[in-house]
């Protein structure tokens, strides 16, 4: 049986965007005569219509709104996708920074393993001046691979197999033009398992995922220039349900520059931050690869777009509710930066 999904009205709304168990628990061990992998089609349908009913029954009563800012005040947007076993529940609330200077904001801790971590870019001209984005690399210079040794039962060779085909999928999901505009999955999931596939395209062609594999919205149009990436990738050896796995973790900040007016008056910049667990497992012969867990949050970003899995940047609409006072004291600053805690609050829904 598949693993359990928690119940979305128990879920405390937290900025952090827990995604989906591909294998779960029951799944049939190494040793049996029967293919491990074999329930996971099976799984996907039904973990994805318990899904979907808890965000029918989280989305009740919601009107459709954009995320405002306080005048005067600068605002976090900040979303994320709470995914629940294979689909993406979204819950959103209202962050607005107050008067007080920013507090240290909360780190996470780099897994074990063996690790690289992106350097410094240029120091150019750019749409990311005044933002931390401006010293990251640009473009697949930001994404860095460890050098690969043995690990576990895998060879360097395959650990480097491993490590390039991570590296492929990130750039594919965050930096090709087939994914980022027309919206086109395929590219991305040609490099995953063959058994998972199906059920992927069916995913990425929904609301899901916005933060995984990400998609611009049709009304934003982002600017002639390189996303700016910082971050690192981790490999280690796992188990993935009693089997032998080396687990590859990459967790890279985004920021997108976008094309507009000279008189626009919202952010200039979308911030993404995602965490992605990409598991290898033999199997006849190759390596096939899962990802297994998700998890990421948006910045400066536009709700309305986000809600359908979508990336736009902040409108600069005037405020509808201005609170005197917040316990979120974080500096926007804070939100670029690839050590950040992916356990925020979600500002996307006002009261």
């Amino acid at each position: 049986m598949p693993p359990s999904i928690a119940d979305p009205r128990v879920r405390p709304i937290l900025l952090s965007s827990r995604s989906q168990t591909i294998m779960g628990e029951d799944a049939v061990e190494s040793g049996s005569d029967e293919d491990p992998f074999a329930q996971l089609a099976e799984w996907g349908r039904g973990a994805e219509r318990r899904a979907r009913r808890a965000y029918r029954w989280k989305s009740l009563g919601r009107a459709a709104r954009r995320g405002v800012v306080a005048a005067r005040r600068p605002m976090i947007l900040a979303l994320v996708v709470a995914v629940l076993g294979a689909c993406g529940v979204m819950t959103w609330t209202k962050l607005i920074a107050p008067n007080r200077g920013p507090r240290p904001y909360a780190t996470a801790a780099a897994p074990d393993g063996i690790t690289a971590t992106s350097g410094v870019g240029d120091t150019l001209s750019s749409p990311f001046d005044s933002t931390p984005a401006a010293a990251f690399p640009a473009g697949q210079a930001g994404i860095v691979s460890p050098a690969p040794s043995a690990t576990g039962t895998f060879t360097a060779v395959e650990v480097r197999t491993a490590l390039d085909r991570v590296r492929a999928a990130l750039v594919i999901s965050h930096l090709d033009q087939r994914t980022l505009v027309q919206h086109d999955p395929a590219p991305f999931v040609a490099l995953l398992a063959a058994d998972t596939r199906s059920w992927w395209t069916r995913t990425l062609k929904g609301t899901h995922y916005g933060v995984t594999v990400i998609r611009i919205a049709a009304d934003a149009h982002l600017a002639p220039v390189e996303p700016r990436v910082s971050g690192r990738t981790t490999f280690r050896a796992a188990k993935l349900n009693g089997r032998n796995a080396l687990e590859v973790i990459t967790n890279y900040v985004w920021v997108y520059a976008f094309d507009l007016p000279a008189d626009w008056t919202g952010s200039r910049t979308a911030v993404v931050h995602g965490e992605e667990h990409w598991f290898f497992v033999r199997a006849k012969n190759a390596l096939q690869l899962y990802l297994q867990d998700t998890d990421g949050y948006w910045s400066s970003i536009d709700c309305d777009a986000s809600r359908q899995g979508l990336t736009a940047p902040w409108r600069g609409e005037p405020a509808e509710v201005a609170p005197t006072s917040s316990p979120y004291e974080e500096s926007t600053d804070a939100y670029y930066q690839p050590d950040h805690s992916l356990e925020i609050a979600d500002t996307c829904d006002e009261a």
